[in-house]
């Protein structure tokens, strides 16, 4: 079961980004990258949530593990900007 939600996860990755770069969108590969700086967050989130907790706690987990996703991607997108003037 694990093994189909990585390729579907995957899948929906790459058809993200073939989309974009069908669509000519230049952060088509941008996003992807906040994958990386979330992980070390997602994965212990996504241990707790197999363990019956407090239905608060899974809520904040997931609300840092996005957060750090949608900032890191952003943070790198700003970062490419103020690096090409």
């Amino acid at each position: 079961m694990s093994l189909l939600a990585v390729l579907f996860f995957l899948g929906v990755c790459l058809s993200y980004f073939l989309v974009c770069r069908r669509l000519s969108l230049a952060i088509e590969w941008i996003f992807l990258l906040g994958f990386l700086p979330s992980w070390p967050i997602a994965v212990p989130a996504a241990y707790g949530f197999q363990r019956q907790g407090r239905p608060w706690r899974n809520l904040l987990w997931t609300a840092l593990s996005f957060s750090t996703y949608f900032w890191a991607a952003g943070g790198f997108i700003l970062w490419k900007t103020t690096t090409l003037e």
